[in-house]
């Protein structure tokens, strides 16, 4: 299925800033963003530069492990300790980040740790001199979500934006679909569907 992914004036906002600023280093992709960026527009620009194709659409569900690999990281499936959702590390120097995901969890679970290992990377390690390590890995376990770190907030935010882009929500909406079953057509769980229908405001 391909659908819209933007409309309107975020279409054409993204558009301006993917002609201007990304940019191609050692075949990746590079997303402009600054410690001011919405997550939303990272998001959107992310799909825009990654998996849309000459119509501005993408495919449902979002192909997250594409994206990663655009971006130039390494995806990971391991069997992580008890609690631990995934992490980002980059334990090798001159080599790429590693977006690690646990084998243990659920499908619809793995797909949204990797788009917030995703956020991570964009936000915070896209300049991270290549010849380096990170002294320790950022990481995805259940207190991710509590609200406390800015970056963790920040990850969450992109990873919803990011599988769940906001003008298909709506339409899907408008339509009169479920919860239920726009989570089967983005390939999330029910709660996190729930959780970004409502940030949207629809009721």
């Amino acid at each position: 299925m391909r659908i819209k992914k933007v409309g309107g004036d975020m279409t054409r906002q993204t558009k301006n800033i993917s002609e201007k600023l990304v940019d191609t280093v050692a075949n990746r992709i590079v997303i402009p963003v600054t410690e001011s960026t919405e997550p939303a527009l990272a998001a959107s620009l992310t799909l825009f530069v990654t998996v849309s194709n000459e119509q501005r659409t993408v495919k449902l569900p979002i192909r997250v492990v594409d994206i990663a690999t655009k971006l130039g990281l390494i995806v990971e499936s391991l069997p992580l300790d008890e609690g631990l959702d995934g992490m980002l590390i980059k334990d090798k120097p001159n080599q790429p980040f590693k977006a690690v995901y646990n084998c243990y969890q659920p499908t619809v679970r793995q797909r949204f740790t990797l788009a917030h290992e995703i956020g991570h990377y964009i936000r915070q390690y896209q300049e991270w001199p290549v010849d380096k390590i990170t002294a320790e890995p950022e990481h995805r376990d259940r207190n991710s979500s509590l609200g406390f770190d800015p970056n963790e907030i920040w990850a969450n935010g992109f990873a919803a934006a990011l599988l769940m882009p906001a003008p298909i929500v709506r339409k899907y909406w408008a339509e009169g679909k479920t919860d239920a079953d726009m989570a089967k057509k983005f390939e999330v769980s029910e709660s996190s569907m729930t959780f970004r229908r409502t940030n949207l405001g629809l009721f």
